[in-house]
């Protein structure tokens, strides 16, 4: 007995014939099945590229602020050098103010502790030492200026360098040399 099918398919209602398929109606189940799964893992991927690709963006823009950053740390630490060499420059300002008034008070105290006749002429810092030279009217107050000198607390010791006496004049000059105290 053969059958015959009357009724009228939906592709040859369309196309005007009907069309076979290519797979096996046991096939398609199986098929469908994997087509199912593939749009399942598909849907999760399109997720994650737009995101991988959203970082990446994310990315090139850190990257972008990082490299202006980088110029702005360069400024930074120049002007912290620069800050460092003017807070140097400032500390051996004051350090020279502030011997400059040590100085004084030094020279001050060793023009009081000389006799009146005896007057100072040079004063040069040798290392620790200190050289004085000056001039007095009588050989005598040199001897007494070095006694003078000797007695003050911040010398260790007053030696006397040269004395020259002229005969022209009734000057004598001298040299002492002062040894601080360690």
């Amino acid at each position: 007995m053969k059958r015959i099918n009357y009724l009228i398919t939906p592709t040859e209602r369309i196309f005007g014939r009907a069309l076979r398929f290519a797979v096996a109606p046991r096939l398609r189940p199986p098929l469908v099945a994997i087509a199912g799964a593939l749009a399942s893992l598909s849907v999760p991927c399109c997720v994650e590229m737009t995101r991988l690709h959203h970082l990446e963006q994310t990315g090139v823009e850190y990257e972008m602020r990082l490299a202006s950053a980088a110029i702005d740390v360069r400024q930074v630490h120049g002007l912290e050098r620069e800050v460092t060499r003017l807070r140097f420059m400032s500390d051996q300002l004051a350090s020279v103010r502030r011997s400059g008034d040590v100085r004084a008070n030094e020279i001050a105290a060793l023009g009081n502790q000389l006799p009146e006749d005896v007057w100072l002429t040079a004063l040069r810092k040798d290392g620790d030492a200190i050289d004085i030279e000056g001039g007095s009217g009588r050989l005598n107050t040199v001897a007494a200026a070095l006694a003078a000198l000797s007695r003050l607390p911040q010398y260790a010791e007053a030696r006397l360098v040269a004395v020259h006496g002229e005969a022209a004049r009734s000057e004598v000059t001298y040299s002492i040399v002062l040894e601080r105290r360690r």
